[in-house]
């Protein structure tokens, strides 16, 4: 399922299957439950969370965000299992 957020303050809460979720602008919390999901912050101080299952934690630049500021965390990292996708930062 394919969630994505507002340029607000979100908590975006996927699904037991595979999800998307985008949090966009705003200081967002993203929790993918179960399945295999996709979870990528966008502009803002994120909080990601992917639950069970191989999640993929996206990364990217935004033009203007200042790194000093805007900074995400991943909750539940699992070594061997999830991934953290770093190509479009430059």
């Amino acid at each position: 399922m394919a969630i994505q957020g507002t340029n607000n303050n979100d908590n975006l809460v996927g699904t037991s299957g595979n999800d998307t979720i985008q949090g966009l602008n705003g200081n967002d919390s993203l929790s993918g439950l179960g399945g295999n999901d996709q979870l990528s912050g966008g502009a803002g101080s994120d909080t990601l969370s992917g639950g069970a299952g191989n999640d993929q934690f996206v990364f990217e630049y935004f033009e203007g965000s200042t790194v000093a500021k805007e900074q995400d965390i991943v909750t539940d990292f699992q070594k061997g299992q999830d991934k953290i996708d770093v190509r479009t930062l430059n």
